[in-house]
């Protein structure tokens, strides 16, 4: 199991938009299975994804950690509301907690152990961080194998790149987790008609090179209508450009990963 955290320390970002639509098109397009682990207080890819979902357990990733509620309890399966009724999607949730955000954690590995049971269960495991490091969210990142930063083509996005990259070094730097890198930053919301959206993502590509996605995913009213239905992007619609820039991102996200584990292996 790949897992990649979701994290900028700037909020509005996109965050949880990319994870939720990333998740579902690895699902739908790659045939993955996919798990979303919810870090964020605000909850809103619980809400999201499991706006269909009948019978809620109720549990969150604060009881698996606290009172060692078992994890495939606190599971939930993601659906998508069709006319004929619901459809079981191969995306699964572990919800957040309004109040994850006061949860104290003695061992930085509790995610990591939470995990454990998992490992050959999941294709992918995608983590939505807030934009702060409570200690749920630097236990996640302890946890993953890449980081993913979603930002906005403004001047203030990438404000907090430099925060995240001290982070990383120091996680490797202490040996909690001496593989994690920055799989690429993923622009959001772009309106390429905009001349200075244009310039920031051109220079953004100029000095980061590499670290910059080449597709990133254009602004358009759909991913809201999307969002107001409670269904992700590419179940709402298979006719839709940002769709297929979905698509197109996924399949960079797999070719990046491939190439930076071989590159470990030599």
């Amino acid at each position: 199991m790949k897992k990649i955290a979701f994290f900028n320390r700037k909020g509005g970002t996109g965050k949880t938009t990319s994870v939720v639509n990333l998740s579902a098109t690895f699902e739908k397009h790659r045939r993955k299975k996919i798990l979303i682990v919810d870090c964020d207080s605000q909850t809103t890819a619980t809400e999201y994804l499991l706006t269909y979902t009948p019978d809620r357990k109720g549990y969150s990733l604060k009881d698996v950690i606290e009172d060692n509620i078992p994890v495939k309890d606190v599971i939930e399966r993601v659906y998508k509301n069709t006319p004929g009724g619901l459809d079981e999607r191969d995306l699964y949730v572990i919800p957040s907690a309004l109040d994850i955000d006061v949860m104290e954690l003695d061992d930085y590995k509790a995610v990591s152990k939470v995990l454990e049971p998992l490992e050959s269960e999941y294709d992918y495991c995608f983590f939505d961080l807030p934009p702060h490091l409570n200690g749920v969210a630097l236990s996640a990142l302890i946890a993953s194998d890449f980081v993913i930063v979603p930002a906005m083509a403004d001047t203030d996005s990438l404000a907090g790149f430099n925060y995240l990259m001290d982070h990383i070094s120091q996680i490797r730097e202490q040996g909690l987790n001496t593989h994690l890198e920055i799989l690429g930053i993923l622009f959001n919301n772009v309106i390429h008609q905009r001349a200075v959206q244009k310039m920031i993502l051109a220079s953004a590509r100029e000095n980061m090179e590499d670290l910059v996605f080449n597709h990133s995913i254009k602004a358009g009213s759909i991913v809201e209508q999307a969002r107001f239905t409670g269904t992700p992007l590419p179940y709402y619609t298979g006719s839709n450009p940002i769709v297929t820039q979905y698509e197109d991102l996924s399949k960079e996200i797999e070719k990046k990963i491939m190439m930076k584990e071989m590159r470990k292996n030599g």
